[in-house]
């Protein structure tokens, strides 16, 4: 069985680390909303740290449900974002981020 979240060529990708708190899993919270928090926190974090380092992330596929709030993350972190072409097999969009977004100072940021 195909999974539609999984991107063409890795089917073979699955959690190291089930996420429990996903009502598949028993736990309280929406399978997708949940994933896509979870995405858009990762790539938060990797462009804080890119940012950081007075780099800029790398190109990838995301899903199409969480590219506005990629977009808002990405100005949040002086970066733009270019959307690409979307795959075709998954549905999932080609992103680039570039420099130049409406950095802002967050809290915690020495």
């Amino acid at each position: 069985m195909t999974d539609p979240d999984t991107p063409h060529g890795h089917e073979e990708l699955g959690l190291a680390v089930p996420f429990t708190a996903c009502a598949s899993a028993g736990g309280p919270y929406d399978d997708k909303a949940f994933v896509g928090g979870f995405d858009c926190g990762v790539m938060h974090t990797e462009m804080r740290l890119m940012r950081t380092v007075g780099a800029t992330p790398a190109a990838r596929l995301v899903k199409p449900g969480i590219l506005d709030q990629l977009d808002l993350l990405a100005m949040d972190n002086g970066y733009t974002i270019k959307r690409g072409e979307t795959d075709p097999a998954s549905g999932w969009v080609d992103v680039t981020f570039l420099p130049g977004g409406c950095e802002h100072t967050l809290l915690g940021d020495d």
